[in-house]
């Protein structure tokens, strides 16, 4: 039981970003975020597949997207004993606009290695199914879905 608690607190420790905590500089690569607007954080309960809140993570990505307006989000998954915490940013770039992603996986086990920042593919086209959204690279391959 002891243990269990211990391994929860430093999970919720290891990914608790919260709106307005800064973005670590290896995340932000030079970017001014007063350019852009913060959509928040949005988290996947552990023992769950679905961000809570998808819906409005969702349209704060594609109205920015097909407004052209800057923004960005954070999205937590969480796990047992580890996750990530992905930034997506949507922006211009030097062909258009894109989204850069960049995840940090993160590890609440004593003694973990940490991990580099992971970056998807750059993200060119976002399409929209139902509920649903799908990010494609500059060959039209699916990088991800939301």
């Amino acid at each position: 039981m002891v243990r269990a608690l211990v391994t929860t607190l430093l999970l919720a420790a290891a990914g608790c970003a919260t709106a307005g905590e800064p973005i670590p500089a290896a995340v932000t690569q030079d970017r001014d975020l007063k350019a852009y607007e913060d959509g928040g954080v949005y988290r996947t309960p552990i023992g769950q597949r679905e961000v809570t809140g998808a819906a409005d993570l969702r349209r704060f990505i594609w109205t920015h997207w097909t407004q052209k307006r800057r923004g960005y989000v954070l999205v937590v998954q969480q796990g047992k004993d580890a996750g990530a915490t992905s930034y997506v940013f949507i922006e211009p770039s030097s062909s258009g606009w894109h989204i850069a992603w960049r995840s940090v996986p993160y590890s609440a086990l004593p003694h973990a290695p940490r991990w580099s920042p992971q970056d998807l593919r750059d993200i060119v086209a976002v399409e929209q199914h139902h509920d649903k959204l799908t990010f494609r690279d500059a060959e039209g391959e699916v990088v991800t879905r939301l």
